[in-house]
């Protein structure tokens, strides 16, 4: 019996998870071995990603930062330029592995709430730019690409972006059904 659903959230570049990409003698080598793996399942069972482009390799992190077990990193790029050409490389791999007719049918998030800080380590100008940087890298591989944003937390942001020169790759706005803060019109049901 299918339940409907064909989208999958899948967070592209947490540490150790699926992407491995790492600094030897100041040469970054990439690999896409665990990606494949879960793109590969999703797609066999019928589904599509929804990548969400979040979490900063530590070859690439400007800081140490980090959250959860796992110790993702939330910090911005160190080099936004090596930031764009791992979007650029994951992209054209995915391209290559599954063709553009099938992930011109994903849809790329850059990173998720990043106006909370245990998610986020910038400044919402640099998450601006980081968003900036990661659409045209995306668009410069495929302009077809589905690209949104910002998936901010309370809808916070999304004013601001959507009128601001960085929305011009911005295809849908994204927004996630987390309420961060108690609000009249945001009660929550007692947990039994």
């Amino acid at each position: 019996m299918a339940v409907g659903i064909r989208l999958q959230n899948t967070r592209c570049l947490q540490r150790h998870t699926c992407l491995t990409l790492v600094r030897e003698e100041d040469k970054l080598i990439y690999s896409f071995f665990n990606t494949d793996k879960i793109m590969d399942f999703l797609l066999s069972i019928g589904m599509r990603p929804f990548v969400e482009l979040s979490f900063m390799p530590e070859a690439l992190a400007s800081g140490t930062q980090t959250v959860f077990h796992y110790r993702a990193n939330v910090t911005q790029p160190a080099d936004y330029r090596q930031w764009a050409t791992l979007i650029r490389q994951l992209a054209s791999h995915w391209i290559e592995r599954y063709g553009a007719a099938e992930v011109r049918q994903w849809f790329f998030e850059v990173w998720n709430e990043p106006n909370l800080s245990s998610f986020w380590k910038g400044s919402q100008q640099d998450y601006f730019r980081l968003y900036r940087e990661t659409a045209l890298a995306l668009k410069r591989v495929d302009a077809a690409f589905s690209v949104g944003g910002p998936a901010t937390a309370d809808n916070k942001w999304s004013r601001l972006f959507s009128i601001t020169a960085i929305a011009t790759a911005c295809q849908w706005i994204s927004l996630p059904p987390i309420i961060t803060r108690r609000t009249p019109s945001a009660k929550r049901a007692p947990i039994p």
